[in-house]
C-alpha cells in the first residue's frame, strides 16, 4: 500500500518544485526528478518529512520543528555539491550564453510546507544549457534490427552510483541525512527511493516500475531500501523498420500475384 500511495503523490509532482500538489503527508519518499519539457529542463531533489507521522509517535511541535530544521541543513549539504559540479562544469569551458545565475537558476533548499516535504530544484533555460552542464559520451548504441528498430541505453539507477571517495553509495548517503537529523528520537525511516524523468518524448520507452502522462511523459523508477543498490534503468526508442517493411511487402506483393498465376494456369489446364 506503500508504493501505491506514493505512486499517486507522484501523479502531479515534479512539474516545477518536485513535490506533489497532494502528496500525502505520511509517505517516505527520496525523489530526484528530471524533468524535459521540450524548451526548459528542471532537476529536483526532495525527501519527505512525514510531520503526520512525527506527531503521531508522539513528537512535540518543538521536535518536529528541531527535526526539519536539521533535514533542511542535511539536504543544503547535497544542495551545495550540485552548486559546485555546476561552477565547476562552468569553469571548465567557460560560456557567457550558460552562465550560472543567467541560464541556470538555483532555489534555496527550504521546507516546503504544503506538500511536506524538503528540497531544492535547478532550472536550466533550455536544453542546450543542461547538456553544457551534462555532456554525454560520443559512444553509440548499436541499435537491434528487425521488423522493429531499437536502440536503448541502460545505466546505474541514480542512487546507486558509488562515489569512491566517501565510500558510500548515493543512496546511503542520503539516507544518512534522515538518521542524523532523527539522531535522539525514537523514529526509524524506511524511505523509498524514486526517480523520476519526465520528458516531452512520446517515443521514448523504459523499463520503469510507473509510466503515467500528463503535461509530460513519466517513467519513474522506485526502489525500496534492498533493491536501490545494484539497480540500473533502460531507456529505448522503437521505430518501425521501413526498408525491411517495404521489402517484405514487395515479396508478399510478388508472392500473391505468382500465386494467382499459378491457380489461373491450374484452372486453364483443368478446363482443357
Amino acid at each position: 500500500m506503500k508504493k501505491i500511495a506514493l505512486f499517486m503523490m507522484i501523479l502531479t509532482c515534479c512539474m516545477f518544485f518536485g513535490c506533489g500538489k497532494s502528496s500525502p503527508l505520511s509517505n517516505e519518499f527520496i525523489l530526484l526528478s528530471i524533468s524535459d519539457s521540450g524548451t526548459y529542463v528542471t532537476q529536483a531533489l526532495y525527501f519527505s518529512v512525514g510531520t503526520n507521522k512525527l506527531k503521531n509517535q508522539g513528537l512535540s511541535e518543538e521536535q518536529i520543528a528541531a527535526f526539519k530544521n536539521k533535514l533542511i541543513k542535511n539536504v543544503n549539504m547535497f544542495h551545495d555539491e550540485f552548486y559546485i559540479s555546476l561552477i565547476l562544469a562552468y569553469n571548465s569551458n567557460p560560456n557567457p550564453l550558460y552562465q550560472i545565475g543567467k541560464a541556470v537558476a538555483v532555489t534555496q533548499t527550504a521546507y516546503n510546507e504544503e506538500n511536506d516535504c524538503v528540497g531544492f530544484t535547478i532550472l536550466f533555460k533550455d536544453k542546450a544549457t543542461w547538456s553544457f552542464y551534462h555532456p554525454t559520451s560520443n559512444e553509440e548504441v548499436e541499435p537491434n534490427f528487425g521488423f522493429m528498430i531499437t536502440a536503448s541505453s541502460t545505466g546505474n539507477f541514480p542512487f546507486a552510483e558509488n562515489i569512491s571517495s566517501l565510500n558510500k553509495t548515493v543512496g546511503q548517503r542520503y539516507m544518512d541525512a534522515y538518521t542524523n537529523a532523527l539522531e535522539g528520537l525514537e523514529i526509524v525511516y524506511s524511505p523509498d527511493f524514486v526517480y523520476d524523468y519526465a520528458t516531452s518524448n512520446r517515443a521514448l520507452k523504459s523499463d520503469s516500475n510507473y509510466y503515467l502522462e500528463d503535461q509530460l511523459y513519466h517513467h519513474i523508477w522506485l526502489k525500496n531500501q534492498n533493491e536501490y543498490k545494484d539497480s540500473t534503468i533502460t531507456l529505448y526508442i522503437s521505430q518501425p523498420n521501413r526498408g525491411l517493411w517495404m521489402l517484405t511487402f514487395v515479396l508478399a506483393t510478388f508472392a500473391a500475384f505468382g500465386l494467382y498465376y499459378l491457380v489461373i494456369q491450374i484452372k486453364k489446364r483443368k478446363i482443357k
